[in-house]
Order: structure tokens, then C-alpha cells, then sequence
């Protein structure tokens, strides 16, 4: 298993340790089960399916340490079903100020393939090694129009 570097967040004097695994953002249980106001991270782990969590290992101030990780989804799911006092704009915190940090980071790999948008057409296509990549299930089809005007006989005459 690798050693990660994790990316640290602070919310009111609180810690919250970050990684992205295969380009998604993963969160450290104890860190958010502490966020969300739980006094033990067994119940944030047992509360989400168990293919939501991950081990890793984090290089900390102290070495190595070996933690458990949520992903994105758990960790919504987990804010809507432990819900807290003193978490309130803990959510509206996580989709502003870390998870577009988080994102943001990994633009800086230019070999990975990124989500792209094409403004005019409402197709996903992602932008890799310097081409536009869209599936072919997603392209625009085009259709054999007829000369003939279809409607009633005589729609074009006065």
C-alpha cells in the first residue's frame, strides 16, 4: 500500500485530512466523525456501506499512519443522517471551500485525462493528451432531410 500525502482543511479550530484516490476526493473517518459532531469514528464507519471506506496510509507530522477513508458520497450521506448543532453549513463548506481545492490540485497532471466542457452541445467529453474524446453512443447523429416540404398539399402556395 502507498503512503499518501494528505491535504489539511480547518473548520473552526478543528482538523479535516483529505486525499485523492484515483481522482476522487476521499476523507480521513476520524477527522470528519469529530466534524460532525460523533465521539467515535466506529460509528461514522459502521453508518456507510463498507465499499465506501478505504484503508490508507498517510504521512503525517509523527510518520506513517495507517486511517481509514470515506469517499465523497459517504461523506453526504453521513452529513444527512448524523446531523449536528454545530455542523450546520458543514456541507455548503465541503462543496466550496474543499473539494474544489481538491479537484483543483489534480489539474496539474497534464497525462490525465480531464472533464471537459463544449459549451454548445450538452455531451460529456474529456480532454486528454491534447484531443477532445467524446463516446460514440454521445455523438450528434445527423438525419437525411427530404426536398419535399412535408404538410398539406398546397401548404406553400397563397
Amino acid at each position: 500500500m502507498d503512503v499518501l500525502a494528505a491535504i489539511t482543511f480547518h473548520r473552526h479550530d478543528q482538523a479535516l485530512r483529505a486525499v485523492m484516490i484515483d481522482n476522487q476526493p476521499w476523507f480521513v473517518v476520524p477527522d470528519v466523525s469529530r466534524l460532525i459532531g460523533l465521539h467515535h469514528p466506529t460509528v461514522l464507519a459502521r453508518s456507510v456501506y463498507p465499499d465506501d471506506l478505504r484503508p490508507v496510509r498517510l504521512r503525517g507530522d509523527c510518520g506513517v499512519v495507517s486511517v481509514e477513508v470515506l469517499n465523497e458520497p459517504a461523506l453526504y450521506e453521513a452529513l444527512g443522517r448524523h446531523r449536528h448543532p454545530g455542523s450546520q453549513g458543514l456541507g455548503q463548506w465541503f462543496r466550496e471551500s474543499v473539494i474544489p481545492p481538491l479537484l483543483d490540485q489534480q489539474q496539474n497532471v497534464p497525462q490525465l485525462p480531464r472533464h471537459r466542457d463544449l459549451g454548445f452541445l450538452d455531451i460529456p467529453a474529456l480532454d486528454w493528451q491534447g484531443d477532445v474524446w467524446v463516446t460514440r453512443e454521445e455523438m450528434p447523429t445527423f438525419e437525411r432531410v427530404d426536398d419535399k416540404p412535408t404538410g398539406p398539399k398546397g401548404f406553400w402556395r397563397r
